[in-house]
């Protein structure tokens, strides 16, 4: 019984690394519009009030991306604005089958704090910073991909049958 609890950890690492993963990157596309937003209003044929018009989304985008930070939850625990520093599971049936994952704080990404796009110098200095907070998303989600690989291989009880028949044998 233990065993197979073991395995539903596992699968529920898999879920919980798995809604992690769609918020990470539902921001990532927040993060690229607002970095074609900059693009375009760095643009010197722009008007003022293009680049009204622009900052405005780029502001309500930036915007979203804090309520999203902090609004991605599994089973009432925050996930991504640093609450929950390490997902810990156990995934065996002893005490040292457990697998550790490091989550992310994205409440520190640069992009939230950019200026905006109201003139060309802040939409270029906004360019930056965006490519600053995607390459952070991108580093998580790459921990978060080989840590469900992991915890997929812990679930699937087949993938140790091999070594336990060959154990048996001997």
């Amino acid at each position: 019984i233990s065993l197979q609890r073991a395995m539903r950890n596992a699968n529920e690492g898999v879920n919980f690394l798995q809604t992690a993963d769609v918020a990470a990157g539902n921001i990532s596309t927040v993060l690229i519009r607002m970095r074609e937003i900059a693009i375009q209003s760095a643009t010197g044929s722009n008007s003022d009030d293009d680049r009204a018009a622009l900052d405005n989304e780029f502001s309500e985008l930036r915007a979203h991306l804090s309520k999203s930070i902090d609004g991605t939850s599994w089973n009432g625990q925050k996930m991504l604005n640093g609450t929950m520093s390490n997902l810990n599971l156990q995934i065996g049936a002893s005490s040292s089958d457990s697998q550790s994952v490091e989550m992310a704080d994205f409440r520190d990404l640069s992009a939230l704090s950019a200026a905006g796009v109201s003139n060309t110098g802040d939409a270029l200095a906004s360019l930056s910073i965006i490519d600053e907070s995607l390459t952070t998303i991108d580093s998580a989600r790459v921990k978060w991909g080989a840590a469900m690989n992991l915890l997929v291989q812990a679930g699937d009880p087949s993938h140790n049958l091999p070594t336990n028949l060959d154990s048996s044998r001997t």
